[in-house]
């Protein structure tokens, strides 16, 4: 399915989308304050800061002696499926030298993120331009992203739904013809790598989610 445009005019509606999601959101959510403000209290809030404190002070999200009186915080036995989150906001740390600041660069990341892949997937479903623009912004501004929010920073980055959604599109389309023996490497490169990287992503963004639940049992409508 060959998309709508260019590369770059595909590029450009793609960043067109993700800035205007974070300037809406970012006026929406309330930063006037600034980004290593705390804004929210609510849902893992604080427990996210911590960790993302533990990330700049102790390197990693598993120990930390600073917290879990009288003893100390071992978090080994927790549940984990979020490597390519917690590698992001790893780098987000570093960056910012500030926990609440990287948070928050995160949550407008999601914003961003959220409104590029639904732009770019809408513009390969043979959207045009404008409406993919619109697709991207809406998806990102969804109710359930702010709802989520700091709260569950990792819940409210949905970026991928849009890339299974294509990939379920595709799916439901003609099988394609069976290659002979000499291009099975070619086709299994042009047809079966991406949607395969695409899954590695997927389950690097905690897989219940996308299945449909979310870790504590409430089912995942992004609306």
């Amino acid at each position: 399915m060959k998309p709508r445009g260019s590369v770059f005019e595909q590029c450009a509606v793609a960043v067109l989308a993700a800035a205007l999601a974070i300037g809406i959101a970012y006026n929406a959510i309330g930063f006037s304050q600034g980004l290593a403000v705390p804004h929210s209290g609510t849902g893992d809030a604080a427990c996210m800061t911590a960790i993302a404190k533990g990330f700049l002070e102790q390197g990693g999200i598993y120990h930390n002696p600073w917290l879990g009186a009288p003893g100390i915080q071992e978090l080994f036995d927790f549940p984990n499926s979020d490597l390519l989150n917690w590698m992001v906001l790893r780098g987000l740390v570093l960056f910012a030298g500030q926990p609440v600041t990287a948070t928050h660069l995160f949550l407008l990341g999601s914003f961003a993120l959220a409104a590029a892949t639904a732009a770019l997937v809408a513009l390969r479903l043979r959207v045009l331009p404008p409406a993919a623009l619109f697709v991207g912004v809406c998806f990102s501004l969804l109710p359930y992203h702010f709802y989520r929010g700091v709260g569950h920073l990792f819940l409210a980055n949905y970026f991928m739904v849009p890339v299974a959604v294509l990939i379920a599109v595709r799916l439901m389309g003609p099988l394609p013809v069976r290659p002979s023996s000499a291009d099975v490497m070619p086709y299994a490169m042009r047809s079966l790598l991406p949607p395969a990287l695409v899954c590695v992503v997927i389950g690097m963004t905690a897989p219940v989610r996308m299945a449909g639940v979310s870790m504590d049992g409430e089912t995942f409508v992004p609306c």
